[in-house]
């Protein structure tokens, strides 16, 4: 039987909140322009303008679905990943250990799948045609 410490709980619980904001708002866009489905989509967007989606990034909700998933994508893999360097005369050994959880490694890949589409969207949106 294996225990989780507070600590790991909260690890996780922190990762997921900060990918939710992201996740929901791929969700409801892809929802919406991508499958013609705007209930999602267009009952979040009065809330989102109010918490000022649309200014620039500053402490808004802007910065939450922007720098979220990649605080979450830190916690996680530094949650699983254990880096060691032991140095002797004879020789330097750099040792990386991969802990086998499968919580954070649904974090890991769910944060960059939400940081890839995000980075997708960004240069997508943004390609001048000329």
């Amino acid at each position: 039987m294996t225990t989780t410490s507070m600590k790991h709980r909260l690890q996780v619980a922190s990762a997921f909140l900060l990918v939710i904001p992201a996740l929901l708002v791929i969700t409801a866009s892809v929802l919406k322009y991508g499958l013609g489905i705007g209930g999602l989509f267009d009952s979040i967007a009065p809330t989102m303008e109010k918490w000022g989606i649309k200014d620039p990034p500053g402490l808004n909700i802007t910065s939450a679905i922007a720098f979220g998933p990649v605080i979450a994508l830190l916690i996680a893999v530094f949650a699983i990943v254990k880096f060691q360097f032991m140095h002797s005369k004879e020789k330097d050994v750099f040792v990386i250990e991969v802990k086998n959880s499968f919580v954070f490694r649904v974090l890991t890949v769910l944060s960059g799948l939400v940081l890839a589409t995000l980075c997708v969207y960004l240069v997508l949106e943004n390609i001048n045609h000329e």
